[in-house]
């Protein structure tokens, strides 16, 4: 599939013209994982903008209190059956291959810039780099502890996985079997997800001719010219 468009600066101060040459089985993997993105956006988790939280308390002893605020499981379970494909490493949609493979394709420094700032959302490297910045440390848990929560709960119901993932979340995986405190880190994977399906529908929209430039963050180029 051949995508010929023109990336142009924000600013209006650069403007460069780019062509692509994706396999045909490639593409069709692209646009499966377009139309899981829909899907993911369909549900009412992320129509209603669900999402969780926690709270901390010390104690007069200097002991810590958590606490996560209940979730609509039934909306949390549904949204996790249309993440699957997402998270999963032997998926064809499973974002981190995904990207890299886009990137393959897709040679241009600016390309490269959004697609690993999607890597880094899904990653929860965002998250945490946001956090640090506002002095609130680390993200309550970690992408792997995350994914272990996945493959110990929904997915996979591996036992060993899951005393591993009781013993990193400690209380916050007294409620719900933890399910609050994922969320934190699920809504920045979700968001990933569907920012990725967004772009190949922008590829997509190129191919159709419907979009004959896209507009890029002056840096994007800045950084081209090194």
């Amino acid at each position: 599939m051949l995508i010929e468009t023109s990336l142009v600066a924000n600013d209006g101060s650069s403007k460069e013209s780019v062509s692509f040459d994706i396999p045909d089985n490639e593409w069709e993997q692209f646009l499966q994982f377009r139309r899981h993105a829909d899907n993911l956006r369909a549900t009412r988790f992320v129509q209603e903008r669900h999402g969780g939280s926690i709270s901390l308390r010390w104690g007069a002893a200097g002991s810590a209190h958590v606490t996560t605020k209940h979730v609509d499981e039934e909306a949390v379970w549904a949204m996790l059956l249309k993440l699957r494909p997402f998270v999963l490493q032997n998926e064809l949609s499973f974002v981190p291959s995904t990207i890299g493979a886009l990137k393959r394709r897709l040679t241009h420094v600016a390309f490269h810039r959004h697609l690993d700032l999607l890597r880094d959302a899904y990653t929860l490297k965002q998250l945490e780099r946001r956090l640090n910045l506002q002095g609130v440390g680390r993200p309550p848990l970690s992408y792997q502890v995350v994914m272990d929560w996945l493959n110990s709960y929904q997915y996979h119901f591996d036992s060993t996985k899951r005393a591993a993932v009781e013993r990193d979340m400690g209380s916050l995986g007294n409620v719900q079997n933890g399910v609050g405190a994922v969320l934190i880190a699920l809504v920045e994977m979700i968001q990933s997800s569907l920012s990725t399906g967004d772009f190949i529908e922008t590829l997509e929209r190129c191919v159709e001719g419907t979009m004959p430039e896209i507009s890029c963050p002056i840096e994007y180029f800045e950084v081209s010219r090194k």
